[in-house]
């Protein structure tokens, strides 16, 4: 696993951990607030069954969107990539709570006039994360929008390209379906109030989520692709333009970065 990529998961891990000992020691105290939805309160007034689907679904879509974050951003970003942990850290978290004890623990109250709520710990860490991620977009938009490698169109190899994002479309969309498909399965057998209506509200969100998760795959898969056919069309552009004057480099995060020394190589026979 890359270093970088190794320490920006232990700064997620560490915000999880922080912020579940302090629940824990909140719900030894019996000072907390039972929060039936997520992030201050959201998702509070939907039924359970398309909440935990909506939260444990988005989790791991938000942690695939994680991941790939941390990827493709430059590692001269790394002030964005620790915001990008602390909000994904957060809000995993407070999916953790989700699952084990079908609230969210608040305990910190806080007041803006006449109207109180409780947050905790990872909403707070989510809150700079987002002050963060803000900076960032508006006063340091040259390094992340134009960054000195960028390749200048995103389809360098069309149909490869589309070929390469689809299979990891079609598997992503099979497997949350065959997923869903158990969820569906155990609720029907286990729970007497898996009604008609929840039935059709849960497969209507599983068809969402899937073609969401498929499509977000996909494009994930269309930027990865760049660092596979990315270095054949610069190769091919150099051989066939004669740029032997230039120097070949590859982008940061491509592949076959061999090329770099086998051009090295034959320009010095």
């Amino acid at each position: 696993m890359n270093k970088n990529l190794f320490n920006f998961l232990n700064i997620l891990l560490v915000i999880i951990l922080l912020d579940q000992m302090s629940k824990n020691l909140a719900l030894d105290a019996s000072t907390y607030v039972a929060n039936q939805g997520m992030m201050f309160g959201s998702f509070s007034k939907t039924s359970p069954v398309v909440r935990i689907s909506l939260i444990t679904s988005g989790s791991i879509i938000f942690f695939i969107i994680y991941m790939g974050l941390l990827y493709f951003l430059s590692n001269g970003l790394a002030g964005l990539k620790v915001a990008i942990s602390l909000l994904f850290g957060g809000a995993l978290s407070n999916a953790i709570d989700k699952v084990y004890l079908n609230f969210v623990v608040d305990f910190i109250p806080i007041s803006i006039g006449d109207y109180l709520f409780h947050a905790n710990v990872s909403d707070i860490f989510q809150l700079v994360g987002v002050g963060i991620i803000f900076y960032y977009i508006f006063l340091c938009q040259d390094e992340i929008w134009f960054p000195n490698d960028k390749r200048g169109q995103i389809l360098i190899s069309p149909k490869a390209q589309i070929i390469f994002a689809a299979k990891f479309f079609i598997v992503s969309v099979l497997s949350l379906l065959m997923i869903s498909l158990f969820s569906y399965t155990y609720m029907d057998l286990e729970f007497a109030q898996f009604s008609f209506a929840k039935k059709s509200e849960y497969i209507k969100l599983a068809s969402m989520l899937s073609l969401i998760f498929g499509m977000l795959i996909f494009t994930f898969g269309i930027f990865l692709s760049h660092h596979f056919y990315g270095p054949i069309y610069k190769l091919n552009k150099y051989v066939q333009d004669s740029l032997w004057d230039e120097e070949f480099r590859l982008r940061e995060r491509d592949q076959f970065k061999e090329l770099e020394a086998l051009i090295e190589k034959i320009k010095k026979r």
